[in-house]
């Protein structure tokens, strides 16, 4: 397994929970 692609994946993740959380307030 690519462990580049994980990370990117896992970032992915964090941008979208922040911006649901921007969102929220």
């Amino acid at each position: 397994m690519n462990t580049r692609k994980r990370d990117l994946y896992i970032v992915k993740l964090l941008g979208e929970k922040v911006e649901g959380k921007d969102s929220s307030l």
